[in-house]
C-alpha cells in the first residue's frame, strides 16, 4: 500500500486488495492516511471462480507477503499469463529467481520500483512473452521439497 501510494498515478492505475482479514480495517485506515482512496480499493472475499475472473482482468498481481510458502496463487497467475511481482520470502524463490520479479517484502522502495518496472509497456510486453515459457507444472513432491527447504532454514 505504501509503495503504490507513492506512485505517480497519471496512468490511471489502481490497486485492488481482495479478501477479508483481521488487518483490513487498519489497511483501509492507512490508505486514508496516505490520501490514496482514489486509486487503492478494497473488495470483499469472493468465490474462486469470481476471483479467477477478477484476476484475468488484472494487469498484474503483487504479492509482497512477509511469508508465502509454496504459493498456489502465484502459480495461478503464471498459468493465466498474468505478470506477478512476488515476495522473496517464499519457498519458490530458488526455483523462480531468474524467471520472476521478486521483491523484498520489507522494502517499500523495492516494491515501488518493481511496480514501476512492470507498468512500463516494453517491460510488460517482454515479461508477458516470457510467461509463456515458464514451467508452472508442479506436483506434491515439489511442494513437499519446497516446504522441507523452508523448515530446514528455520
Amino acid at each position: 500500500i505504501r509503495a503504490f501510494a507513492q506512485m505517480d498515478n497519471k496512468k490511471g492505475v489502481t490497486l485492488k486488495i481482495i479478501g477479508e482479514g483481521p488487518e483490513k480495517l487498519r489497511l483501509k485506515s492507512l490508505v486514508g492516511e496516505l490520501g490514496a482512496e482514489d486509486h487503492i480499493f478494497f473488495a470483499d472475499a469472493m468465490n474462486h471462480n469470481a476471483f479467477l475472473s477478477e484476476l484475468r482482468d488484472s494487469y498484474c498481481a503483487v504479492v509482497p507477503s512477509i511469508f508465502e510458502p509454496g504459493s498456489f496463487f502465484m502459480l495461478e497467475c503464471l498459468k493465466l499469463g498474468i505478470p506477478v511481482i512476488f515476495t522473496k520470502a517464499s519457498g519458490l524463490y530458488d526455483a523462480y529467481a531468474n524467471k520472476l520479479l521478486f521483491v523484498d517484502p520489507y522494502s517499500v522502495p523495492d516494491i515501488k520500483e518493481k511496480i514501476k518496472w512492470v507498468l512500463d509497456a516494453n517491460n510488460y510486453s517482454n515479461d508477458a512473452k516470457r510467461l509463456a515459457d515458464r514451467n508452472t507444472q508442479r506436483c506434491w513432491d515439489d511442494v513437499a521439497r519446497e516446504h522441507k527447504v523452508i523448515f530446514e532454514k528455520l
